[in-house]
């Protein structure tokens, strides 16, 4: 009876165990998606769409970095049947996450026809929290170590660095991989090592990460340390267009950057083409997703957004699609950014792109909307009626100011 039962229960843990988990490694392909086509707000006429539409595949890697003794993992989103030599993203996840993190963008930008690479970063990855009791102590303590990014971005420089070594020895690769078209994309410690990559001064004073490599950066939620606060300089070698993308509830749940705070890169960088999208209500956790069932309807339609967004910069910059890109930089335009997001920008002025001179910049008259304003030789344009802080001007509102109720109801005292 004993042995049946000891048997019984051997048969039920192998059940358990999935299938090939002690089988010899092989290359992983999920199943082809289902392939979509971009949607375009001003379509060329006779334009092929499905040229920014295919399926996609993603297999798992682990590199190993010899000079710093570290373990890179990643997962590799890729067009199954490359129509051009792709573009490469590289992704970085921000505290507590992994390499399947923000998995709908890896597919997304596979579909448009580059090779997404989303890292794992050691030490500051899932594995910091998972299966601990005091969750946000254990965040805490990981922030504590990594809130640089410094980490986060020698793991991305090392990737870029072996993919070009490969190809460089694989004329297989130099087909498929377009490495003169390299963009970064990350979310909260992740942007800010995709920021630093570009050129950002790193907030610990270590020596510079600026890469050359970069040509465009996705970045969303990027935190600002204390130390760094009103310091425009340290974005001021930033030079390749930026898509930022900000929760207007973004407020840090083990930092102490702010939800106004996030945007603070946005309004410093003085060079290229720079844009910002906010998420009305997003918060933190709404970029990779929320692990509550209640906010998922929410996360659906944010993450549709930010997918929609990013895809549509990254046809314009690293596909180098005019048609798309004149949808982020001529003013009587709007880019595919969702209808009910906040968007600017802030572009230099052109001869492509005429936008008319305001008579006043600093008038105490409320602004409508859609306005235009200089600052430091950018042009700042908004398609919502909202203000915000810049070097020269203190943020104030154009909401009058209500009167105190207790004193309406005759409750207040003087």
């Amino acid at each position: 009876m004993k042995s049946s039962l000891i048997r019984t229960i051997i048969a039920f843990l192998l059940l358990l165990v999935p299938s090939g988990r002690f089988a010899s490694a092989q290359p992983f392909a999920q199943p082809p998606i289902q392939a979509d086509v971009l949607s375009r707000n001003v379509p060329a006429d006779g334009e092929d769409r499905s040229a920014y539409s295919c399926d996609v595949k993603s297999r798992p890697y682990v590199w190993f970095d010899e000079q710093r003794n570290r373990a890179v993992a990643f997962r590799m989103y890729y067009p199954a049947v490359p129509k051009s030599r792709c573009p490469i993203i590289l992704f970085s996840h921000g505290l507590g996450g992994s390499s399947s993190s923000c998995s709908y963008l890896g597919t997304r930008w596979a579909q448009a026809g580059c090779v997404s690479i989303h890292l794992r970063h050691v030490g500051s990855d899932e594995s910091v929290w998972k299966g601990k009791l005091r969750i946000f102590r254990e965040l805490r303590l990981a922030y504590a170590r990594s809130w640089s990014g410094r980490d986060q971005a020698e793991d991305m420089r090392f990737v870029l660095d072996r993919l070009e070594s490969l190809t460089a020895s694989d004329p297989v690769l130099t087909t498929l991989l377009n490495l003169d078209r390299v963009g970064l994309a990350g979310y909260n410690l992740g942007s800010l090592a995709a920021l630093m990559l570009a050129g950002q001064i790193p907030p610990d004073g270590g020596p510079s990460l600026y890469d050359p490599r970069i040509k465009a950066v996705v970045a969303m939620g990027p935190p600002v340390h204390p130390s760094r606060l009103g310091q425009g300089g340290v974005y001021s070698e930033i030079d390749v267009p930026c898509l930022f993308i900000n929760g207007t509830e973004d407020d840090s749940r083990v930092g102490s950057t702010t939800a106004g705070q996030r945007r603070i890169p946005f309004d410093s960088i003085t060079k290229n083409a720079q844009f910002l999208v906010r998420l009305p209500g997003a918060d933190h956790m709404s970029y990779a997703g929320h692990v509550l069932p209640r906010r998922a309807a929410a996360d659906a339609r944010n993450h549709a957004a930010i997918s929609m967004a990013s895809t549509a910069f990254w046809i314009s910059y690293l596909h180098d699609d005019k048609e798309m890109r004149l949808q982020w930089t001529a003013a009587d335009r709007r880019p595919p950014v969702g209808s009910f997001v906040r968007f600017e920008r802030k572009i230099l002025p052109t001869n492509e792109t005429a936008f008319p001179v305001p008579e006043m910049l600093h008038s105490d008259q409320p602004i409508d909307f859609p306005y235009h304003e200089y600052q430091e030789g950018m042009l700042y344009e908004s398609t919502v009626r909202e203000e915000y802080p810049t070097p020269q001007r203190p943020i104030r509102t154009s909401i009058p100011q209500q009167p105190d109720r207790r004193r309406r109801l005759g409750r207040g005292r003087a």
